[in-house]
């Protein structure tokens, strides 16, 4: 940039030396010209012009000298003239180019001969004037001398009249009157040449004075005419040296006009010189000027941009870096100390945010955190390890060594465990933080666990975490308590088909039982003990699908339920539940009234608050379970089903009665409650549309109030298969498919029962091949139905042997049978919703009722 600056300038400079060189020599040139004209042309002119008046003047004073009569006026008159040719042969002198113009010289030199010609001539006229006066006197004088002749007296005056004549006449004339005069003055001569010596004497002389008289008088005549001559020589010679100076004038004016051409010419070039230079320069001046501001706009953007970044402000574009001079060096610097401050800003900006969220996250963890040094004083510690360990804040400072907290925070009782739950000495762990990381567990008797996590910094101290794991605590409980359920689930979902079907196989033969013909009636002890035992074998269906439904191994749905109903059947589950120490109440409504809700879930809630119910009452008490249909106070637009849920437990205090919907808040002791049952009842209730509520006071009970929409079901078509008596079989003949021995004689004794025919296989081949060799009369299968058990124990289902005659015996009805749970055959084997499927263990009514429905659809 220095260097085109001083580019510029030097340009700049160098024109101005030269405009100011040309300027000066055009100058000087104009000054030797305007110095060459004033010098020669101009004095020419000036001089040549007086030339031409003084020749005017000069040519006009020729006729005074011609016309001069006396000899002091000619002297005077000769005198002037002289006088001025002499100044005009001076002045003629003084032109200095008047050897260009020959004629001019000529002419005056002509001129000045021809009027000193003049001069001469006038002289001599003015000589002969005087002559001839004289000679005229002397004439005079003899025609005095002739009077005294008295003969000649009359001829004198005539005489002297012709004498006279002649002085008054000019030349041309004087012949005509001097010859007159010489004939007469002959004729006297000779007339009185006798006479006597006076009278020719006289008359010779006066003829002599008369033929002098009359040779001056023509002297005077030529010098008369001389001097007319001259004067219009005079006159010729002025006007031809007017002409000659004119034109010797138009010459220097030409030559002057050449000269102020050239002298223009000159100016031009200086001018268009000093034009172009000026151009240049200011071409230049221009760019110096444009590099300037570029310079100066790129310094005040770069200067800008650096106030701006010393200010903290970073989000400004960035300057232009595409220059290669000292600019774009410093716009790259620029762009690197932007980046790098940018840098340095954001880093700042991320330790600040580091700095604030580790701060914020000291201050707000949920565990408590202490730094000691390498002395084991305290040096930091954020509020959260006071309050775990309930430490007074005016008792703990910085520089407080560790005995004299671990002092106050073994206030309360506790026991330190390892992670392995081992016993530990403080005493050698305090020493090995300094060194190695540490980790384990504080059991305090109020049910706190509090885990601490030691880890020794690079500088000497260590640093220690404390987490409250008593949630965790229980969460991990629950989670056990989960596991055991879904171990639970699993294994009552495995042993559901072995333990229905053994069920399927004792209600059938004891329903046969029951169902003797009459000729081999049994006897009242024989019925009373069947009946007993069919209703064991029922009991323990029911409690096998109680604890399906606990475990959540079937595939729920909200449905129409019937309060009453379920009730009474959860009974059985609830007393076995809650134990002989407590007494059961159940009060339910007239009328059972139906609700629309999953009845495995409200099981589930109900068993759930009949839990807590006996947490409640550890020593015994009264447990009442009442129904009732209402309206609620708050909402009178439609009828609620009330489900009360009442113990006479210990209640629960009124600081946490707000809190006990809260997900994880418990009361019990720690491993004895995840929190989680009463917000999962609460969460249940609440998505079926309804509310609950609770009551309690402290020494006198607990009542939670389950309010449920009231559900209006349709009703149910008259001439159902479920009113009426048992449908009986027309010896239709069915094929059975079961691979459990016992079940399968029990069923084929139920089919045999129902006034069916029974063909009986162990798995889906055999079925298949008795369905291909089957015989069939009018186009229609012999087998009127197939009932098959979807576990066959083999790798081919009753549900692919389903699929198997709806592709090929579409009019062959199927009915499938399971021990399984409806969610486990939906998921492992695909079961398809418009299959029929009837759960075992089944009762006679139920499968005979099942089969007209299948035979007759």
């Amino acid at each position: 940039m220095r260097t085109k600056l001083l580019f510029a300038l030097g340009v700049v400079c160098l024109a101005s030396v030269v405009i100011a060189a040309v300027g000066w020599f055009g100058l000087r040139n104009t000054e030797s010209a305007m110095s060459a004209l004033q010098r020669d042309i101009l004095p020419d002119i000036s001089s040549s012009l007086v030339l031409a008046e003084r020749t005017a003047s000069l040519a006009a004073l020729a006729p005074y000298v011609a016309e001069a009569v006396t000899p002091f006026q000619v002297q005077r008159e000769s005198e002037e003239l002289k006088s001025r040719q002499l100044e005009l042969t001076a002045l003629a002198t003084q032109i200095h180019h008047l050897d260009q113009a020959p004629q001019l010289q000529h002419q005056l030199a002509q001129m000045n001969a021809t009027l000193s010609e003049l001069i001469n001539h006038t002289e001599q006229e003015l000589f002969l004037r005087e002559d001839i006066l004289q000679t005229l006197y002397a004439i005079n004088q003899r025609f005095d001398q002739l009077e005294r002749f008295p003969q000649l007296q009359p001829l004198l005056p005539g005489l002297l009249d012709k004498t006279h004549l002649i002085i008054n006449v000019s030349g041309s004339q004087l012949d005509n009157f001097t010859q007159p005069l010489r004939d007469q003055l002959a004729k006297l001569r000779q007339q009185y040449a006798d006479d006597a010596v006076p009278l020719s004497l006289p008359l010779q002389q006066l003829t002599d004075d008369s033929n002098a008289l009359i040779k001056q008088k023509r002297h005077q005549s030529e010098l008369l005419e001389r001097k007319t001559f001259l004067l219009a020589a005079v006159r010729a010679n002025s006007a031809a040296l007017s002409d000659e100076v004119r034109h010797f004038v138009e010459q220097l004016q030409q030559r002057l006009s050449d000269q102020q051409q050239q002298l223009s010419r000159a100016v031009q070039w200086g001018q268009s010189r000093i034009l172009l230079l000026t151009l240049l320069a200011l071409l230049m001046l221009i760019i110096g000027i444009f590099w300037v501001l570029d310079l100066s706009r790129h310094l005040k953007t770069i200067a800008q941009q650096m106030s701006l970044l010393a200010q903290g402000v970073t989000d400004q574009p960035a300057p232009s870096s595409t220059r290669h001079d000292e600019v774009g060096s410093l716009t790259q610097a620029f762009l690197v100390f932007r980046q790098r401050t940018m840098d340095l800003q954001a880093l700042t900006a991320d330790l600040q945010q580091q700095t604030r969220l580790l701060e914020t996250v000291f201050a707000n963890i949920n565990d408590g955190l202490s730094v000691f040094d390498s002395d084991n004083r305290l040096l930091a510690w954020n509020p959260q390890y006071l309050a775990l360990f309930s430490l007074p804040v005016e008792h703990i400072r910085a520089g407080m060594y560790l005995d004299e907290i671990q002092t106050l925070m073994n206030q309360l009782p506790h026991h330190n465990r390892t992670l392995d739950n081992s016993p530990l000495d403080m005493v050698e762990i305090n020493l090995r933080r300094q060194a190695e990381p540490q980790r384990f567990e504080r059991y305090f008797h109020n049910g706190q666990v509090l885990e601490f996590r030691s880890r020794p910094m690079p500088d000497g101290g260590f640093v220690t975490l404390y987490s409250d794991l008593t949630e965790r605590k229980a969460i991990e409980s629950q989670l056990r308590q989960a596991q055991k359920m879904d171990v639970l689930g699993q294994l009552t979902g495995g042993v559901a088909h072995d333990f229905n079907n053994l069920l399927s196989a004792i209600i059938g033969n004891l329903q046969l039982l029951q169902e003797a013909p009459a000729e081999q009636p049994l006897d009242e002890r024989s019925l009373r003990l069947s009946q007993r035992a069919l209703a064991a074998a029922e009991k323990g269906a029911g409690l096998v699908q109680r604890l399906l439904a606990f475990a959540r191994r079937q595939h729920l749905q909200p449905e129409a339920v019937q309060v009453n109903e379920l009730l009474e059947a959860m009974l059985d589950l609830i007393e076995y539940s809650v134990g002989p120490q407590i007494s059961i109440e159940v009060q339910l409504c007239e009328d059972d009234p139906w609700i629309y809700v999953d009845a495995s879930q409200l099981d589930n809630s109900l068993l759930n608050l009949v839990l807590n119910a006996c947490a409640a009452m550890p020593d015994g008490g009264q447990l009442t379970l009442r129904t009732s249909q209402s309206l609620r106070a708050e909402k009178q637009d439609s009828d609620w089903v009330l489900i009360e849920v009442q113990d006479s437990g210990h209640g629960i205090a009124e600081e946490v009665i707000d809190r006990i919907f809260e997900p994880f808040f418990t009361t019990k002791a720690v491993g004895q409650g995840s929190g989680l049952g009463l917000s999962m009842v609460y969460g249940f209730v609440r998505q079926s549309g309804g509310d609950i509520s609770v009551s309690s006071s402290l020494g006198e009970g607990t009542t939670f109030q389950l309010w449920l929409p009231l559900h209006h079901p349709q009703q149910r078509a008259s001439g159902a298969l479920s009113d009426g008596p048992l449908p009986m079989g027309n010896l239709q003949h069915i094929l059975l498919v079961e691979d459990d021995q016992q079940v399968q004689l029990a069923a084929i004794g139920l089919l045999e029962h129902l006034h069916y025919r029974v063909t009986a296989v162990s798995s889906a081949s055999e079925a298949r091949e008795l369905l291909h060799s089957a015989p069939t009369s009018n186009g229609t299968h012999d087998y009127a139905l197939l009932l098959s058990d979807i576990n066959l124990g083999t790798r081919e289902s009753g549900i692919e042997l389903a699929h198997f005659c709806q592709h090929h015996y579409p009019t062959l009805p199927v009915l499938l049978t399971s021990g399984l749970p409806k969610e486990r055959l939906l998921q492992d084997y695909g079961l398809a919703s418009e299959l029929p499927l009837l759960p075992k263990p089944y009762r006679l009514d139920t499968l005979a009722r099942k089969l007209a429905e299948c035979l007759t659809a």
